[in-house]
């Protein structure tokens, strides 16, 4: 009986949300949006002026930035380690070496990621999903810990962000319309540049090629259309990953070959397996919060009411099985934060729905017809209850109404137009007699 009102209960509060006008929901979500990102900016800036003592975790990117008499950057196989130290140098020989200018940087890479993944998510699942990702990047402790640790996480968080962005834009447009060959080819090389560029400076890349492909399955076209987009899209990816690696070796005078066996060694050494699974959060409160909306979305794909895109699980496992074998030289933490929060944004949707998931509509015996849903949902906003809807209306009386004692307005007569003298036929000529000849000549 209990499960029963709660069902009803959601029922009703689900179906006052699809009431809302979409011009509303739309000013809703940008007040929410620009309240958290604002927040979230506010929060590591207020941390800084009262927490901040030093940075944590290693210093190697930063010593290895800091110019001492014009040495050079080493030269390091992992792409977006030798990036983010270069950046750093740069940073640093403009600004001087001060902590504070790194602080800075991860800021800015960090805040302008959480942006890119809100932009992305509402593309990839929707608005609600959108700000709930929002909320909890912008505000779990262990992502405003990775701000003030100079590694090449942020940088990487930033890069990921955007290219998963342009991603969920390119599923935006394959869903609106038929585009051209040329149109559809041209945005498969673009991808696949990118998306080769991010395998290059990391392994985790591969995310963003696994993400692309379950897109590709999911649009509109045949299956040779989709096969043939999925080969393409393979090539130019890896091509452009052996073209780099080309590129490194030349420029280190180093064999292709050598340099490939080197690459491959960075992320799975064969002397040492380690397993390691990343968290949400670095505190109880924030897992247990991830994790509860993780279950709930996990729930919605079990029971194929609430699953969308699932992408998301496979990159998931994929993060979780793959880019943790081995030592890498970055921690993949905030990757895996992203994709917690991502996974509990759904999960946070799911909940909303919570009476369509609980169970099948034929044990609660509800009308499954378009009409019967709408009418139900007229009740439910006039605040009719379910049970209430067997119970016979009483009879109405039939209103007797008494006669106008008012007088009502005389009829209309019609008149004909008349004269008061009518005068004889006789004086009614008015005809002059001429004579035949008469050509009215005055004499």
């Amino acid at each position: 009986m209990y499960l029963k009102k709660i069902y009803i209960g959601f029922q009703r509060w689900g179906f006052r949300l699809d009431g809302i006008s979409r011009r509303t929901k739309m000013l809703w979500e940008i007040f929410f949006a620009l309240t958290l990102f604002l927040g979230s900016v506010l929060v590591r800036i207020y941390w800084y002026q009262h927490h901040f003592t030093e940075v944590y975790g290693t210093m190697e990117y930063c010593e290895m930035a800091v110019k001492k008499g014009g040495n050079e950057v080493p030269r390091i196989l992992h792409g977006i380690s030798y990036l983010y130290t270069e950046i750093l140098t740069w940073l640093f020989a403009f600004l001087g070496n001060k902590l504070s200018a790194g602080i800075i940087l991860q800021v800015i890479l960090q805040s302008a990621g959480i942006l890119f993944v809100f932009l992305g998510v509402r593309n990839l699942l929707g608005r609600m999903e959108a700000v709930v990702s929002l909320a909890l990047l912008s505000f779990l402790p262990v992502m405003i810990v990775s701000v003030f640790t100079l590694t090449p996480e942020n940088l990487y968080f930033f890069l990921f962000a955007g290219m998963w962005f342009l991603i969920s834009c390119y599923k935006k447009w394959n869903d609106s319309a038929e585009k051209s060959i040329v149109g559809k080819y041209s945005r498969l090389l673009l991808s696949g540049v990118g998306i080769g560029y991010m395998i290059y400076l990391d392994i985790a890349g591969v995310l963003l090629l696994i993400t692309l492909l379950s897109i590709l399955s999911e649009s509109r076209g045949s299956v040779k259309e989709k096969i043939s987009s999925t080969v393409f899209l393979l090539i130019v990816s890896f091509a452009c990953v052996g073209l780099l690696l080309w590129f490194w070796s030349f420029y280190n005078k180093t064999s292709l070959i050598q340099t490939i066996g080197c690459f491959i060694e960075l992320y799975f050494p064969l002397s040492v397996w380690n397993y390691e699974i990343a968290a949400p959060d670095i505190t109880t409160a924030g897992n247990i919060l991830v994790f509860s909306g993780v279950l709930w979305y996990l729930f919605g794909v079990f029971v194929k009411r609430k699953n969308k895109s699932g992408f998301v699980v496979i990159s998931l496992l994929l993060l979780l099985l793959s880019v943790f074998l081995g030592i890498p030289y970055i921690d993949y933490q905030i990757l895996g934060t992203l994709y917690w929060s991502v996974l509990a944004a759904a999960g946070a949707a799911v909940v909303l729905e919570m009476g369509r998931l609980m169970m099948p509509a034929e044990e609660w015996k509800i009308p499954t017809e378009p009409e019967k849903l709408e009418e139900m949902k007229k009740e439910r906003l006039s605040g009719i209850n379910m049970e209430d809807r067997d119970i016979e209306e009483p009879e109405k009386k039939k209103i007797v109404l008494i006669e106008n004692p008012l007088p009502l307005p005389k009829k209309h007569v019609k008149k004909t137009m008349d004269y008061r003298f009518e005068p004889e036929p006789e004086l009614m000529k008015f005809d002059i007699e001429i004579k035949e000849n008469d050509d009215f000549d005055l004499q």
